[in-house]
């Protein structure tokens, strides 16, 4: 009888077995990194996103300028006022064709965190909105309150009229693609450059 050297049909099947489920365990493996970067990069984007808006929106309402508003020739009180979903303040901007005191609108339009800006001229009247470009800051926007600060110790106010100061804080507070964001307390500061 010879002796023959090779595998038996069991041991193919047993090797196949055993190399079909490294495989499937590498591919298993593979497939959940691929989702967990996935989700840290939305999360990453997320953050981001926070962080920039947050950024601007500080720099721009902690800056607001006590300029008042003018109708019929007739001052009426500073260029800031607001209520829980919008508000309007000027503040001055620099870079290629933004420079000077510039309008802010910012408001909720249709699920989206929405910047609009307009020159101030005297405020001879105000701004047509409707056609003004809009900058989106956030998408998905679940909601957005706003409320005010007169005084530190005061009450937090629904609504900012058109009075002759600003608001000593602004409070944000913002929900977006199902998260809520931290909450925004901006100072201001009349204008004056922050040192």
């Amino acid at each position: 009888m010879k002796n023959h050297k090779g595998f038996t049909l069991v041991e193919v099947v047993i090797a196949l077995t055993i190399l079909a489920l490294i495989m499937l365990t590498t591919l298993s493996a593979l497939r959940t990194f691929a989702d967990t970067q996935e989700r840290l990069q939305r999360v990453t984007e997320r953050l981001d996103e926070m962080r920039l808006v947050t950024a601007l929106l500080r720099r721009t309402i902690s800056q607001a300028v006590p300029v008042s508003r003018v109708n019929e020739g007739e001052s009426f009180g500073s260029y800031f006022f607001g209520e829980q979903s919008e508000l309007f303040w000027t503040t001055p901007m620099a870079g290629p064709g933004l420079g000077g005191l510039k309008i802010l609108h910012l408001h909720n339009a249709n699920g989206q965190l929405v910047l609009q800006v307009a020159d101030y001229l005297a405020i001879l009247e105000e701004p047509n909105w409707s056609d003004m470009e809009q900058h989106i800051l956030v998408e998905q926007l679940d909601s957005f309150v706003l409320a005010y600060l007169e005084a530190p110790g005061a009450e937090w106010l629904e609504q900012w009229e058109l009075l002759p100061n600003s608001p000593y804080s602004v409070k944000m507070l913002i929900s977006a693609n199902g998260r809520y964001w931290p909450e925004i307390i901006i100072n201001l500061n009349d204008g004056k450059m922050q040192q």
